[in-house]
């Protein structure tokens, strides 16, 4: 295979490096150096940095960016703005880039404040294609499309709006209908009512959920805390909870799960971590309810426990027993008392339909023999009488 040099400046050098240039080719990129095989030829092909030359990378989508900001200065770009109740900062979860940087965080109102706004002044601009093959295009994002996801990702107490935070200390602007899109058409005023209610309501939640963790013996969660302390600046709990301010026993070391190794909440019967659910402490879990009689994880403990919960006739082989059978060579687990009654009264079951059904197979016969034996005697055939 022939092998063209940078240095050769030959006409069909040229050609075939303006071809192996064309952005279908298979490349092979080598630090500051591509590769192509073009026929039976391989190309070395400089690769170019256009960005720290400061040219643009691609010349097509600088051009659309320009247009799509000339529109943009030409037709405006109304501000919106983010009205936060709750009492924990509002993070969006979209991929845009100013909703995943830390400037655009809505925080939590403080205890003399009744809410809190973020403000967007400025569309964001960035590239994107309409299909795989399709050119790099400038994409807007207007203000009031990123003030939008906050409301899709935090649905209960907040509120999004083109305007400026200071509308919402105008009565007319109150008294305005919304785009049907946003609100259904209902006025400012309602909105913000309604957002502001749909917020207590979800403290009040987070507050049963605290006070539900704190008789369950679990550490309650930071949005349970935060929306005690926000109810008692609003005036509408009378006493503070005593678990809001109450720390983690540091002197508690915090278990792990023995399945998915991961800390769990201290004395918990079984993992508090997501979908793992392990029975942590068997004789717990079934005093609670959580596990029957019959559950596998009782096999981890002794025969003396189980004799005092009630549940030895349950469980086939307890864990001291276990130990005595490994050293036992070809020893198989037992089952349990009520696993060999279950199974001896379904052998008596089955060996009593088997007797029932023999009985009718019997009976059936013995009534057909006769009438099988006169036809016996009706098929042979009749000697003839004597005559005298």
């Amino acid at each position: 295979m022939a092998y063209t040099q940078l240095g050769n400046d030959s006409a069909e050098v040229a050609a075939e490096r303006a071809l192996a240039t064309n952005s279908r080719s298979e490349a092979v990129r080598n630090d500051n150096v591509q590769r192509v095989t073009h026929g039976d030829r391989t190309i070395e092909v400089p690769v170019i940095d256009h960005a720290k030359l400061g040219r643009p990378v691609d010349m097509q989508f600088e051009r659309n960016k320009k247009s799509v900001e000339s529109r943009l200065k030409a037709i405006g770009v109304m501000t919106a703005t983010v009205v936060n109740f709750l009492p924990i900062p509002l993070v969006s979860d979209s991929t845009l880039w100013p909703l995943k940087s830390t400037h655009a965080k809505v925080r939590a109102p403080k205890d003399t404040e009744d809410f809190t706004v973020f403000t967007f002044a400025d569309a964001h601009i960035e590239p994107t294609r309409q299909g795989v093959d399709s050119p790099l295009i400038a994409w807007e994002y207007h203000p009031i499309e990123l003030a939008s996801e906050y409301v899709r990702t935090n649905p209960k107490g907040v509120m999004s709006f083109i305007g400026i935070p200071s509308d919402l200390d105008d009565p007319t602007f109150h008294k305005k209908r919304s785009p049907e899109d946003q609100h259904h058409g209902m006025t400012y005023g309602q909105v913000f009512e309604q957002k502001r209610a749909e917020a207590i309501e979800w403290m009040q939640e987070q507050l049963r959920i605290g006070n539900e963790d704190t008789l369950l013996k679990r550490m309650p969660n930071p949005r349970s805390k935060f929306s005690a302390r926000r109810l008692k600046a609003l005036n509408l709990i009378a006493e503070m909870p005593t678990w809001v301010e109450k720390q983690r026993d540091v002197s508690v070391r915090i278990p792990n799960c023995p399945k998915c190794q991961k800390p769990c909440e201290p004395g918990a019967a079984s993992c508090t971590n997501g979908t793992c659910g392990f029975i942590i402490d068997p004789e717990k879990a079934y005093k609670i309810g959580a596990i029957a009689e019959d559950d596998p994880a009782l096999e981890r403990l002794t025969r003396e426990t189980v004799v005092t919960m009630g549940i030895s006739d349950y469980v086939a082989e307890t864990i001291d027993e276990k130990v005595i059978r490994l050293k036992t060579p070809g020893a198989r687990k037992p089952l349990s008392e009520a696993a060999i009654s279950l199974l001896e009264a379904e052998d008596a079951e089955q060996g009593k339909r088997a007797r029932e059904n023999a009985k009718l197979i019997a009976d059936a016969i013995a009534k057909s023999l006769p009438k099988e034996e006169k036809k016996a005697e009706e098929k042979k055939p009749k000697e003839p009488k004597d005559k005298e």
